[in-house]
């Protein structure tokens, strides 16, 4: 099992938005999401209220055109574009805000859960 971090759906919104394009060509983009699909992996999305990530984004250094002006529209296309698309291809998402309370035990069970899936 692998854990990858801004893989596939992050250039999805990232770059579409950042570079009006992403670095997949319409067959990559085929190939890797037909993947997806058929291994059904749990996806991670990081997501925590818009207020609190506006306030804390300045603090730690982010890639170019990521910053508290710009982190609302990112957030935005993960909710129009990332969750729907995951929802409507049943593949599994856990939405995880490391700031609500409990939060990162419910995580841990989710992937838990998956690990286990994997090896029976």
């Amino acid at each position: 099992m692998k854990i990858y971090d801004r893989f596939f759906f992050s250039e999805l919104v990232y770059g579409s938005l950042l570079r009006g394009k992403t670095c997949f060509t319409e067959s990559q983009y085929e190939l890797i999401f037909g993947m997806l699909v058929a291994i059904k992996p749990l996806v991670i999305i990081c997501d925590r209220p818009i207020e609190d990530v506006v306030i804390t984004i300045d603090a730690s250094e982010q890639m170019d055109g990521v910053d508290s002006s710009s982190i609302s529209t990112i957030q935005r296309r993960y909710h129009e574009l990332v969750i729907p698309l995951l929802q409507k291809n049943q593949i599994p998402l856990a939405v995880y805000d490391f700031n609500a309370k409990d939060a990162y035990e419910g995580i841990k069970s989710r992937v838990a859960d998956k690990i286990w899936r994997i090896i029976k």
